[in-house]
């Protein structure tokens, strides 16, 4: 089965495809040879032509040049210095060269004259990117893959004119100075002549430089959109290495001859006081260059040699510390590790850029932490050291730890090295107050315990009286419960009382209601008239007188008085107060006294 033609021409590849396909194919002479041949040929299309160009414009190895020069005549070949290309030119490129890619957005435009610095070879390797459809933000995202690629090829397309004439010494010293200019912090003419060689005359080194390469001015200075990309290009790869390690090794040296020169200590010795040369700016500045070097040979390096400075900044001038971050910061080329952002962040954050700007106590004591890590592994009297121990107890002195601030204080002295009169006064002052507010504060707790103690003497006091109260209530309650049972058991009392006369004049009632004798007679006999005798008692009575007779006559009528009143009272007693029960037993009682009482009168008389 045969394609279709539609079919045919959407599978083909153009020869515009080709051409560009051979501009990635770097170090072929075959190529070069092919795409010369296009260039020339009057039959291709003008755009074919164009291609091509751009192709051979691409190959970064001599092979290009090779070409170049194999083609063309030399007296064809020119070279031309093309301006930096503002917002306008990136435009107008990019709706020649990749039409097909729209880039009208201004955000899209500054991005690209951002990451290129307006570049035109840098503009083109972008839009070739693009074109093969690369997105423009994985492009220029800093320290991506495409970005990456992008600053390869363009620091290596830069320098070519260099590496191809390598072999000459002269022209290597070029390779040397370019390098020098890139990693050169500020320019300073005794440096670099210095960095250079004597023999060489800046003077005249200038325009000779400036003659073959666009981007070195006569002044020797690398124009800052290159020097961006070299910058870059050193960080990120090995390429001649060995070259750069040697000038960032010159480049510290000089920095410590001239600051042993003129302070007559090494800039590694950290034994002496920072107010010594903190204040002088041309000081502070070789410093600068000197940390500045050792994060160009490496950033832990870097780091290690830089911290110590910035402690010291920290406690004479946070805004030069400051000064030492932002060296750092620069273009985050000295910060493309984990560990290196953390430290930055920690000295940005802890340190406090002046006196009224306070830093968060968090954000110093992470950042003392980090410090002192490394101070509890240095024996050596530094005075670094010193100030981490003394931040660490201004610290805890504004928490109000006073104890624990005295013990760092105390600590801190013993890193002061000798001569640093200036610390150890500060120790001494900062002792002094620590021991003060120590003081003050035993004071204060002690008159609070005394308060303490009085309050809980008067808490004692008060429940005492408290339980006191509740004891006498207590008292009071168990009395007037007591008393309370005590009328109820008299109530009971009463109410039985009440029950048994109740139930005896119920006795009475039914005695008073039993067959042959009438009510009116029970009547009379429980309740005689007063004043006048019963029948029985008139009975009673003439008995004790006729007993009295037998006694005598001049003693009957006493004597029958006495025996008739004392008969009558045990009669109504024995009636008026006993149940009929108790009468009987009464009158059995009374005849026996009687029968005895006569018996014992019978036998007198018989006498």
């Amino acid at each position: 089965m045969r394609p279709s033609q539609n079919s045919t021409e959407e599978n083909s590849i153009t020869k515009k495809q080709v051409v560009r396909a051979l501009g990635k194919i770097d170090n072929n002479p075959k190529a070069v040879e092919l795409l010369a041949d296009l260039l020339l040929s009057q039959e291709e299309d003008k755009d074919i032509r164009y291609e091509a160009a751009n192709s051979i414009g691409q190959f970064i190895s001599r092979g290009s040049f090779e070409g170049y020069d194999k083609t063309f005549d030399p007296d064809c070949i020119q070279n031309y210095s093309i301006d930096k290309f503002d917002k306008d030119d990136i435009k107008d490129y990019f709706q020649k060269f990749a039409p097909e890619k729209l880039i009208n957005d201004v955000a899209d435009i500054d991005k690209i004259e951002q990451c290129s610095c307006g570049i035109p070879l840098v503009v083109n390797l972008i839009a070739l990117q693009l074109r093969d459809g690369v997105p423009l933000k994985e492009i220029t995202q800093p320290g991506g893959i495409s970005s990456q690629e992008i600053i390869g090829k363009a620091c290596e397309r830069f320098l070519i004119h260099v590496r191809e004439k390598e072999k000459n010494p002269l022209d290597n010293k070029d390779l040397r100075i370019i390098y020098l200019l890139t990693i050169m912090r500020r320019y300073d003419q005794d440096f670099l002549q210095e960095m250079i060689g004597e023999e060489l005359n800046l003077l005249a080194l200038g325009p000779q430089l400036n003659s073959k390469y666009s981007f070195i001015s006569s002044e020797l200075i690398l124009e800052d959109n290159y020097k961006f990309y070299f910058k870059k290009y050193l960080l990120t790869r090995n390429n001649d290495y060995e070259i750069l390690k040697e000038l960032c090794k010159n480049a510290r040296n000089y920095c410590e001859e001239w600051f042993l020169s003129k302070n007559g200590f090494e800039l590694s010795s950290l034994n002496k006081s920072a107010e010594k040369w903190i204040d002088n700016q041309d000081y502070r500045e070789i410093i600068f260059d000197w940390i500045y070097y050792w994060f160009w040979r490496d950033e832990e390096e870097g780091w290690y040699y830089g911290i110590p400075y910035l402690v010291q900044g920290w406690n004479y001038e946070p805004s030069w510390a400051h000064s030492i971050l932002d060296m750092i910061d620069s273009g985050k080329q000295f910060i493309s590790t984990r560990k290196s952002q953390d430290q930055l962040r920690l000295f940005r954050s802890g340190i406090e850029t002046s006196k009224q700007d306070i830093s968060s106590r968090d954000d110093r004591s992470k950042l003392l932490d980090k410090l002192e890590e490394r101070a509890n592994k240095t024996t050596n009297e530094e005075e670094w050291v010193s100030i981490v121990y003394l931040k660490r107890g201004d610290l805890l002195f504004e928490q109000k730890k006073y104890e624990e601030a005295q013990a760092q204080y105390e600590q801190a002295k013993k890193y002061v090295p000798p001569g640093i009169d200036s610390l150890r006064k500060r120790l001494k002052e900062l002792l002094q107050k620590v021991e003060r507010r120590i003081e003050a504060k035993e004071e204060k707790e002690e008159l609070e315990r005394q308060i303490q103690e009085k309050k809980e003497l008067e808490r004692q006091i008060q429940e005492k009286k408290e339980l006191e109260r509740q004891i006498q209530e207590k008292e009071e309650l168990e009395r007037q419960t007591q008393e309370k049972k005590e009328l109820e058991r008299q109530i009971q009392e009463k109410k039985e009382l009440e029950r048994q006369i109740q139930e005896k004049k119920d006795i009475q009632l039914e005695l008073t209601d039993t067959p042959g004798s009438s009510s009116q007679e029970v009547k009379n006999q429980e309740s005689p008239k007063e004043g006048k005798l019963s029948f029985t008692e008139s009975v009673i009575a003439a008995i004790a007188f006729l007993i009295g007779g037998l006694f005598g006559e001049n003693q009957v009528g006493l004597f029958g008085i006495i025996l008739t009143s004392f008969l009558i009272f045990i009669f109504r007693f024995t009636v008026q107060n006993t149940t009929p029960q108790q009468q009987r037993e009464s009158w059995e009682g009374i005849l026996k006294l009687f029968s005895e009482l006569y018996e014992k009168i019978r036998m007198k008389i018989n006498n």
